[in-house]
């Protein structure tokens, strides 16, 4: 609903809460193609770990955005069946060159809102734009393509979560929070995902840098555990591995604090028996992608189930 300004009347809760989240306090889910393409299957794993709410990416081999009407239909029914909610839909929008014509850009994500409504999700992910060599040209151009899909989502009553993305222009909390300051508040907020900033080399200790830059803006979170770092070769591992500069438990500690109330969303990008490509990471989703993803969504699931259980439980007496 909006004022007679136009302004979201439930503005304060839609940025805190992401609409469709559980509550009050933040809460586990999974990326649906990390564990499987098929329905039945990430859903009894859902049921599993207790996971009432899901983001999704693609399913039965394609993006959420080009499933036919019927399967689009067949996948809510499950959904409902379940009892399992939508957080989250991600949609590719603006994961492009920066100089090619947006109005592509536009109906992939007039399109990508349109399902996200049909699915009862509060959220959909974007990006901003393929990174160039010199970023700050582009500053105007990303500002008013984002602030035209912000329209879009505006009138449909939805949020934008911009996702920061190892190769895109805003890699790191602190470019993100550089960028949220231009645009709405009422619609568009952080898909934060501490991993990429460290895989892009602009932040490696994401916590203790980045993090602070994005105050009160963060929508929903993609939890990961990068592993291998070196040049262009990207790898991922379970998250009881520690990782340095990325210590989950803090922020899963910061984010308490900070009374986040949406989604840490497990994105494992590890895979048992396999590791993943390059173009597999770069436009995740398909049946190769989630190969051999549910035993690892299975295992990290636990770990993120307990650090969450243990914050929100408080200090042990």
């Amino acid at each position: 609903m909006y004022d007679g300004n136009g302004h979201r009347k439930d503005n304060a809760m839609g940025i805190s809460q992401a609409r469709s989240g559980q509550g009050k306090t933040m809460y586990h889910s999974f990326i649906t193609d990390e564990a499987s393409q098929y329905p039945e299957e990430f859903l009894q794993l859902a049921g599993k770990h207790g996971v009432r709410s899901l983001e999704v990416r693609s399913v039965w081999g394609a993006h959420i955005g080009e499933l036919p009407n019927g399967q689009r239909r067949e996948l809510r029914r499950q959904l409902e069946g379940y009892g399992v909610t939508v957080c989250c839909l991600d949609s590719f929008a603006f994961k492009c060159d920066v100089e090619q014509p947006v109005d592509g850009e536009l109906e992939r994500l007039k399109r990508d809102i349109g399902i996200a409504s049909e699915l009862g999700a509060g959220i959909v992910r974007v990006f901003s734009f393929l990174r160039r060599g010199n970023p700050d040209q582009y500053t105007s151009r990303v500002r008013d393509a984002l602030g035209e899909g912000g329209r879009i989502a505006r009138d449909a009553g939805l949020l934008l979560g911009i996702e920061n993305c190892r190769r895109t222009m805003h890699r790191t909390g602190e470019e993100m929070g550089s960028l949220l300051e231009q645009l709405d508040g009422d619609v568009f907020g952080v898909v934060w995902d501490p991993a990429n900033a460290i895989t892009s080399g602009a932040d490696l200790r994401p916590l203790e840098n980045g993090y602070h830059c994005m105050s009160g803006r963060i929508l929903h979170v993609h939890v990961k555990n990068p592993s291998i770092m070196r040049g262009k070769e990207i790898g991922y591992t379970m998250l009881e591995e520690a990782h340095e500069g990325l210590e989950w438990p803090e922020q899963v500690r910061l984010l308490s604090g900070d009374k986040f109330a949406g989604a840490l969303s497990l994105e494992t990008h590890w895979r048992s028996g396999k590791r993943l490509g390059a173009d597999d990471l770069a436009r995740p989703g398909g049946y190769e992608f989630s190969r051999g993803g549910y035993e690892a969504t299975d295992k990290d699931m636990l770990v993120l189930c307990r650090w969450i259980e243990q914050e929100l439980a408080g200090p042990s007496v």
